[in-house]
């Protein structure tokens, strides 16, 4: 018997990515925007972050830089 895959979701299907990965990137993206005139600490809290750690290690991983590089302006 051939199990059927579940169609994806609505979200899914229309943004192409699952909602939370969705909502990290807007996280990640308002924490960037937001350290600009916050310190990184409080940039993360405004995103939605629990802690500067975890702000760091999400900004490395998906966009692999710390916060701290995207500040210096010393990026290519």
């Amino acid at each position: 018997m051939k199990h059927r895959r579940a169609a994806p979701e609505p979200f899914v299907r229309d943004v192409g990515l699952p909602i939370r990965t969705f909502q990290l990137w807007r996280r990640l993206l308002v924490a960037v925007a937001a350290s600009a005139r916050l310190d990184a600490t409080h940039a993360a809290h405004f995103a939605g972050f629990a802690d500067l750690a975890h702000f760091s290690r999400t900004c490395r991983r998906m966009l692999g830089y710390s916060p701290t590089a995207l500040n210096s302006g010393l990026l290519p």
